[in-house]
């Protein structure tokens, strides 16, 4: 194409080959658009690296996003992430409460991120350190300032003080605790204490079994100290309690202490100690039902008392056992009864007697031969005033029921008549006596005499 007036016709071959070669340099910037830009206008993705970016930029524009921090100093052109969301610093602060600082201004609203697929790490972090995450998002990691190392099993462990052991654990070799510990639910203070699960058994021993040189033992190292127990403590073996200390072993709670079957000994006790409120279950030994309980005297031992037969009827006793005599010293009934082996002493000005309720009074009615009845041991008799003739003797029955046929019965004329003018005799039977009274003097006496009498136990074996 040309000129007509100047030139020649341009020659149509000529003409062809320039239209191509536009098409060809077309369509070469077309394609080298495409590389950098969408259908929309927008640039393509990832055509903007971070080397492509001005130093400014590289810097504050685009420095990686962390999660926001409280009481951080933050310049403009930082980026922080909040809640999943991205926001990049307009004022240079130190933040304070992430509300008031984004009301303020200092925070401009950049992106919500996507709550799936990459993860925004640190700025920094220390090599070997574990990763945690900062936030619920579960895409913000933070440096945890723990090194992966120092989870390693190790020969010989150290706890911090406060320091808390869940789960199932063994030690090889010695533990030992200065400070508090904790154990499962157990919190404590400045104690170490062991804990099982409601279900479970606790149980303190060796791994292997003890010689007879070896023990497992317990030491509380303070006379201040108290060894508390509650619940049921059975031992298969022996209970030692012993030391420099004076030891106090408080039982709390419905308690039992529970011995095997056979004659054993439940403590022993040297002459400056005692028990007080002692009490034991009942159970059997090679003699008969019952414990025994010692006091040490000297290198013998003398049995306190043995309760024999469970205490169960009204006539089981409660036996006090001397290994002198070999034999019961001294046995106390439930009714009441009291036997001794070498005698009962009253070292009091009260003497040895009957008490008040022992005793008791009759009257005789119609004639001095009529028979009376009381059931006490000792008592008053006033007999009939009819005439008794000179040496003459009358007899009345006194039913009885605590007397013996063996028993003695003591007679005394204490008042009434003549003293001095009669004279007592007693037949003991089973329940019953026979009382004869004679009239000593030379004539007929009729008097309502007052006899006292006594009931002495006795036996003929």
């Amino acid at each position: 194409m040309s000129d007509s007036a100047t030139l020649a016709n341009f020659p149509g071959q000529s003409l062809d080959v320039e239209f191509q070669n536009v098409q060809v340099t077309t369509d070469q910037i077309r394609s080298s658009l495409a590389l950098i830009q969408r259908d929309d206008g927008a640039l393509k993705n990832g055509v903007v690296t971070y080397d492509a970016l001005s130093p400014a930029l590289q810097t504050a524009g685009l420095a990686p996003a962390t999660a926001w921090l409280t009481a951080t100093t933050y310049i403009i052109g930082n980026n922080a992430v909040q809640n999943s969301n991205l926001y990049r610093a307009l004022i240079s602060h130190t933040s304070g409460a992430f509300a008031t600082d984004l009301a303020a201004g200092n925070w401009m609203f950049v992106a919500t991120l996507p709550t799936s697929g990459n993860v925004v790490g640190p700025n920094s972090s220390t090599a070997g350190n574990l990763l945690t995450f900062s936030d619920a998002s579960g895409k913000i990691l933070a440096d945890s300032g723990i090194l992966a190392s120092s989870l390693a099993p190790k020969a010989a462990p150290a706890f911090t003080d406060n320091g808390s052991i869940a789960g199932n654990w063994s030690i090889g070799g010695t533990l030992g605790v200065t400070g508090a510990a904790s154990f499962g639910a157990l919190s404590a203070s400045g104690a170490f204490k062991l804990k099982s699960g409601s279900g479970f058994n606790l149980q303190i021993q060796s791994m292997e079994s003890l010689t007879a040189d070896r023990a497992l033992t317990v030491t509380l190292n303070d006379a201040a100290r108290t060894l508390n127990m509650g619940g049921n403590i059975t031992t298969a073996g022996s209970f030692t309690l012993a030391g420099a200390f004076p030891t106090t072993l408080t039982v709390t709670g419905a308690t039992n202490s529970t011995l095997p079957v056979g004659t054993h000994t439940l403590a022993g006790l040297d002459v400056a100690q005692t028990f007080t409120a002692l009490q034991s279950s009942i159970g059997t030994d090679t003699v008969g039902s019952g414990y025994r309980f010692y006091r040490a005297n000297g290198v013998d031992y003398t049995e306190i008392f043995k309760a024999i037969g469970g205490l169960a009827a009204t006539v089981d006793p409660l036996n006090f056992y001397s290994s002198t005599l070999g034999a019961t010293a001294l046995s106390l009934g439930r009714d009441g009864s009291l036997a001794a082996a070498n005698g009962v002493l009253a070292l009091g000005s009260a003497g040895v007697g009957y008490g008040t309720g022992a005793g008791g009074t009759v009257t005789q009615a119609t004639s001095k031969s009529t028979g009376v009845t009381l059931s006490k041991t000792c008592g008053q008799i006033t007999m009939n005033a009819a005439a008794l003739a000179a040496g003459t003797i009358v007899s009345f029955v006194l039913t009885n029921t605590t007397i013996a046929a063996t028993d003695v019965l003591v007679l005394n004329h204490i008042s009434g008549g003549t003293p001095g003018s009669y004279s007592l005799n007693a037949r003991c039977a089973a329940g019953s006596a026979t009382i004869d009274v004679r009239n000593n003097t030379g004539g007929s006496l009729s008097e309502a005499i007052v006899i006292q009498y006594a009931i002495i136990k006795a036996v003929n074996a």
